[in-house]
């Protein structure tokens, strides 16, 4: 019985991987998926007009509006901006196909969480969070994992407090067909 709850409890617990929060906007979230298109949540409050800022590698922030956005299902949303941002000042995220198993969780004025990924259904992450540890603001956040030495997107927190997030994978196709256009 003890081990049983050992185990149930560790699973809620890995090791956060570096994140390079210069693919996302500050507070906001989501991520960059390329120059002038970031993936994010739909139920996140936005608006066209809304100016967002970009931490940049070499430091300060560069700042962009949303200038549309496209709703793609499932809690899924692409943000589009008003101008591109320059890709050797910001990550331009992957997606990558989740795995059951440790996923790092991005937040702001926070340390990312570190927790695991326990269920992957073709529409729905689910994740393994210690109780507390996500609160509603975490909605938008990015979630990735490492794939042959690389960290990839495979997630933006939903429902950020309980640790469920949308596959990322699953609608690639249909997240780069919006972000083109």
């Amino acid at each position: 019985m003890k081990r049983h709850k050992a185990e149930k409890e560790a699973i809620k617990h890995s090791e956060p991987i570096t994140f390079d929060n210069t693919g996302s906007a500050l507070e906001f979230g989501g991520a960059l998926i390329d120059k002038d298109s970031l993936v994010h949540v739909m139920h996140w409050p936005a608006k066209v007009g809304q100016r967002l800022s970009f931490p940049r590698k070499s430091g300060g922030n560069d700042g962009r509006a949303i200038a549309a956005m496209t709703d793609l299902g499932n809690d899924t949303r692409i943000v589009h901006l008003d101008a591109p941002l320059d890709p050797s000042e910001h990550k331009i995220w992957t997606i990558g196909k989740p795995k059951k198993g440790a996923v790092t969780i991005a937040r702001f004025r926070r340390k990312p969480v570190g927790t695991n990924i326990v269920q992957i259904n073709e529409r729905v992450l689910t994740g393994a969070a210690a109780d507390g540890k996500l609160k509603s603001g975490d909605s938008g956040k990015a979630w990735t994992q490492r794939r042959d030495g690389k960290t990839v997107l495979v997630s933006v927190s939903s429902r950020g407090g309980h640790g469920i997030a949308p596959n990322l994978w699953n609608v690639r196709d249909k997240i780069a067909e919006a972000a083109a256009n």
